[in-house]
């Protein structure tokens, strides 16, 4: 049998990204063996996951681990380079590997880099957007997905493109809720305060509430919750997937527009997403069924970034101070039921 060409995906953002791009490397699978540069930390997340053939991790803080990367690749005879991380860095990457086809998003500054750059379809859910790196898609047949429904709920996937054929055996022993209280960024962080009040919340209905999250944030959370629920705080003590498999034994995940979410699409449960300084057009809803959004709707200063920024430009931090904790009790209510 005739061995498949190889095709390389360079995709170095943050977790939740890294998550949303699985669709596009099933998509390629299918034709190609893939081979994946990740952010370093964050190889371990397609282990054992047969639509990827080996994974490549980079230190972003250090130079010459992307030139480790680079000589690694000489002996690699790559058919097409896939690059949807939109940075410099990575266009340069990409520059010093061989390939005959590098495709990429057109960029005002890309197109020495790369041969073949594509329309980014911004008014679609990222997924698809990779997707589009591809093969064509009717941008109208999907704009719908980024806008949720009165009660805040998102609308189902198109099946072709989900997570579903993962087919994750859940198991949901005990009454569990996970909570993913945590962000790289300031701004995207509904206050602790709310989080715990919810968490009382959710207890008095006979709910165990378990936080999750890195050792950063759990170190931070232990200071606030002092002897309250610190026999929960799960935060910095599992890797990524014994992470999926802890979530899949729950009934629901709140978390912030972040990384946390994105991992709970991934273990195929509801999805309660609190959004602030971002907004749900931007494209990177949580990858599910079940997800509802919680926003504040009436600020003209929303959003502030495709991000969010460390620090509220306004001083304010409206986006989500406002946010009550009766609002996402509600969304928590619609998603269990």
């Amino acid at each position: 049998m005739n061995q498949k060409p190889k095709c390389l995906v360079i995709q170095t953002a943050f977790l939740g990204d890294l998550i949303l791009t699985i669709p596009l490397l099933r998509l390629l699978s299918e034709s190609y063996q893939v081979h994946m540069v990740v952010k370093r930390g964050l190889g371990e997340l397609f282990k054992d996951q047969n639509y990827i053939h080996c994974i490549y991790e980079v230190d972003k803080r250090k130079r010459d681990s992307y030139q480790r990367v680079v000589n690694e690749f000489k002996d690699k005879n790559f058919s097409v380079i896939y690059c949807p991380h939109n940075s410099i860095r990575s266009a340069l990457f990409s520059f010093q590997i061989k390939a005959s086809k590098k495709v990429a998003y057109k960029k005002w500054w890309n197109k020495v880099f790369f041969n073949e750059r594509v329309e980014e379809l911004l008014e679609i859910p990222k997924p698809l957007r990779l997707i589009g790196l591809v093969k064509s898609l009717n941008k109208q047949e999907f704009v719908s997905l980024n806008k949720p429904h009165k009660n805040g709920k998102l609308p189902g996937l198109p099946h072709q493109y989900s997570f579903s054929s993962q087919n994750f055996k859940q198991i949901k022993n005990e009454k569990r809720i996970a909570f993913f209280a945590g962000s790289e960024w300031g701004t995207k962080k509904w206050p602790l305060e709310k989080y715990f009040e919810l968490s009382q919340n959710l207890k008095s209905l006979g709910w165990k509430v378990f936080w999750l999250g890195s050792k950063k944030e759990g170190d931070e959370l232990d200071v606030f919750l002092g002897s309250n629920d610190i026999e929960n705080n799960l935060c910095g003590k599992m890797n990524l997937r014994d992470t999926i498999e802890f979530l899949k034994s729950c009934s629901l995940c709140v978390s912030n527009d972040s990384g946390g979410g994105h991992l709970a699409s991934l273990a195929g449960i509801p999805i309660v997403s609190i959004f602030g300084p971002t907004v749900i057009e931007f494209g990177f809803r949580p990858w599910a069924e079940t997800v509802y959004i919680v926003e504040n709707k009436n600020l003209n200063c929303r959003p502030c970034g495709v991000h969010g920024p460390q620090k509220c430009p306004l001083s304010h931090h409206n986006c989500m101070n406002l946010i009550e904790v009766d609002q996402v009790k509600r969304a928590v209510q619609l998603a269990l039921s």
